[in-house]
């Protein structure tokens, strides 16, 4: 995920989260994501472990400033449509319906 973005209106910079999916969750990880969901989960849950976020300014590299901010995360997503151009999820923990 980037989300690419001008300080100020004048320095380029972007925010980067960093992610691997895989969909092959043990039955710990998929019981612990039941108990924390508000409603049934579809078999087409995936877990998603994200790098910590970064934030760079004047280009990708971030030439002068690269910060690393917060640490690494992982989440369940669940699938609710998939097709050769859109993706939607929702957090499988999330209390959304």
């Amino acid at each position: 995920n980037v989300v690419q973005f001008r300080l100020l209106g004048l320095v380029p910079g972007q925010a980067i989260l960093r992610g691997a999916w895989r969909r092959d969750l043990d039955q710990p990880e998929l019981a612990s994501l039941r108990r924390n969901s508000s409603r049934p989960l579809s078999p087409n849950t995936i877990a998603v472990a994200f790098e910590a976020p970064r934030v760079s300014l004047f280009g990708r590299e971030g030439r002068f400033v690269n910060l690393q901010l917060g640490p690494p995360s992982s989440v369940g997503l669940d699938v609710t449509y998939l097709d050769e151009r859109v993706r939607i999820c929702r957090g499988a923990g999330s209390g959304v319906p």
